[in-house]
């Protein structure tokens, strides 16, 4: 069994999450995907990166984008809500940094 969520908000595109029975899940941007293990606390769902790279694989090599493919070791942290998870998404750009809710509901 699989539960996928996807994104509902502006943002991110594309946005979509799959966790499945094993522990493991699947993050996908349109341009990245992230895979590693997620773990439910109370109304708290961790997401430990193992292995995270982008979709067009040139651009795995490309030394300017090398960082964006390097796994934190602090998991990513979503709060579970009554119709879906959330989480604070910031956007930082040379001179301004605007937070966005990435808001993801189920679909079954």
């Amino acid at each position: 069994m699989e539960n996928i969520l996807y994104h509902r908000r502006l943002g991110v595109l594309d946005e979509r999450l799959s966790l499945y029975e094993d522990k493991t899940y699947l993050y996908e941007t349109c341009a990245q995907y992230i895979k590693g293990t997620w773990e439910r606390r109370g109304d708290s769902l961790f997401l430990k990166c193992e292995n995270k790279g982008f979709h067009t694989d040139s651009l795995n090599y490309v030394e300017k984008y090398k960082y964006l493919n390097v796994c934190s070791d602090t998991p990513s942290i979503w709060m579970v809500k009554k119709n879906g998870i959330q989480r604070p998404l910031i956007l930082k750009s040379e001179n301004k940094k605007k937070t966005y809710i990435s808001f993801l509901i189920s679909r079954k």
